[in-house]
C-alpha cells in the first residue's frame, strides 16, 4: 500500500512540475515583458498565440528570428501585410507569442487583437 501512495504522489509532483514549465516557457516564449494592455509585469501562464501570416517562407524565417523588430509592422489581425516586406500574405503562417499581466488583460486582448497589437512592445535584448 505504502508503495502506490509513493508512486500516485511521485506522479502528482510530476505532472505539477510539468505545469509549472510549461507556463514558464510560454511566458519565456513571449516576445513581450510588459502587458500591452495595463503595462505590467507579465505573468508566466497569461499568454495568448497570435497568427501572423506571411508572403514567403524567407520573410517567416526573419520574423522568427527577430520578432520585435516586426511588430510595429502588424497592421491588425489577421494581418493584410506581411510585416517583413508589406506583401500581400500568401500560405506561410507563424505564431506570435504574447504575454499579459492577468486574465483580464489577455481576455480584453483575445476579444479584439487588432486593437492592441501594435501596443505590445518587444523585450529588450538580454532579457
Amino acid at each position: 500500500m505504502k508503495r502506490t501512495w509513493k508512486a500516485v504522489l511521485a506522479v502528482v509532483v510530476a505532472a505539477t512540475l510539468g505545469l509549472v514549465a510549461y507556463a514558464a516557457s510560454s511566458a519565456a516564449d513571449a516576445v513581450n515583458g510588459k502587458c500591452p494592455i495595463k503595462g505590467d509585469d507579465v505573468a508566466a501562464d497569461k499568454t495568448s498565440e497570435v497568427k501572423i501570416k506571411f508572403c514567403s517562407a524567407a520573410c517567416q524565417m526573419k520574423f522568427e528570428k527577430d520578432p520585435g523588430s516586426f511588430i510595429s509592422k502588424i497592421d491588425k489581425v489577421p494581418n493584410t501585410k506581411c510585416p517583413v516586406d508589406a506583401k500581400a500574405p500568401k500560405d506561410f503562417e507563424g505564431t506570435l507569442t504574447v504575454a499579459f499581466c492577468c486574465g483580464n488583460c489577455k481576455g480584453t486582448f483575445d476579444a479584439d487583437p487588432s486593437k492592441y497589437i501594435s501596443k505590445v512592445k518587444p523585450k529588450k535584448a538580454g532579457k
